[in-house]
């Protein structure tokens, strides 16, 4: 790499280019260049979210957290879902920390959403479903929460709307109960 007069670096484009065509790299270029690495890898090291996380040392020691009712983090990340009456869901830290590897955790999020009966009808209309069973997965703090019977149903292309393809998530619809389970890892907010 040459330098110009002004201890810029210049660059060929490639070799055997024509020396006239060359980019000149001053000293706050490679400042630039230096500082937006460090956003770019900051960005990928995963802040995870502390709104749906809860506590990390609560939800590591003893596993799921408590069930939690407010709407807003439910309503930002699935917005498909149209109007939520009412939730309860638990938020679970996946990989506790104790990895050789340094990284992000995984937090699942799982719970029960009361929908309207316009916003079940308009999701029961527009998708495809299959009778289903609810996933014996779900964490021991929201059994209670969930109805016991019901109607369940999964829809591939309804999951798919939701997770926009960005996690893994399935959703159990039960018109007859209005209500919404959500099983998914890492949901993405959609809105604010």
């Amino acid at each position: 790499m040459a330098e110009d007069q002004d201890g810029g670096a210049v660059l060929h484009r490639r070799p055997g280019a024509d020396p006239a065509v060359r980019t000149r790299v001053g000293l706050l270029g490679r400042v630039m260049a230096g500082m937006i690495a460090v956003v770019v890898v900051s960005g990928c090291a995963g802040a995870v979210d502390t709104a749906v996380e809860g506590s990390r040392a609560q939800a590591s020691e003893s596993g799921p957290s408590d069930v939690r009712h407010d709407r807003k983090p439910i309503r930002d990340r699935f917005p498909e879902f149209g109007e939520i009456s009412g939730t309860s869901w638990v938020s679970d830290v996946l990989n506790d920390g104790r990895s050789e590897v340094p990284g992000p955790s995984d937090v699942r999020l799982t719970g029960v959403a009361s929908l309207s009966a316009a916003a079940v009808a308009g999701i029961s209309e527009r998708y495809s479903w299959k009778t289903s069973q609810p996933p014996s997965s779900v964490p021991k703090a929201l059994l209670s929460a969930m109805p016991t019977e019901g109607d369940w149903r999964t829809s591939a292309d309804f999951d798919a709307a939701v997770t926009h393809g960005d996690y893994d998530g399935t959703f159990y619809l039960s018109a007859e109960r209005g209500v919404v389970l959500f099983d998914a890892v890492n949901p993405v907010r959609r809105s604010s």
